[in-house]
């Protein structure tokens, strides 16, 4: 016999997944960096945030380059830790849409 979690069964738009023992809500943080950096330290920004567990992809935007968007599942970190990994790096960030 199966056992579900309640996040196995949420019908939620936004489900991803290949089954219902996988699929997890996710969730895009969009975290404003109030300066620009330098390429090489943009990537130190996406590979740190990153590394939280339950971040699925971090790039910044194209047309406003010190926009980062995150994609990340909401059963596994909070939009608070993605802002603190990225302050923690030395930038001065604030959360502008979840």
């Amino acid at each position: 016999m199966q056992t579900q979690t309640q996040d196995q069964t949420t019908a939620t738009y936004g489900l991803i997944g290949p089954g219902p023992e996988t699929q997890e809500t996710s969730c895009i943080s969009i975290v404003w960096l109030k300066d620009r950096f330098p390429r090489h330290l943009q990537n130190t920004f996406l590979i740190e945030v990153q590394k939280n567990h339950g971040v699925r992809s971090a790039r910044f935007s194209k047309k406003e380059p010190s926009l980062m968007v995150v994609t990340y599942y909401v059963t596994r970190t909070k939009p608070l830790d993605i802002l603190n990994t990225v302050r923690a790096l030395g930038a001065e960030a604030v959360l502008v849409g979840c």
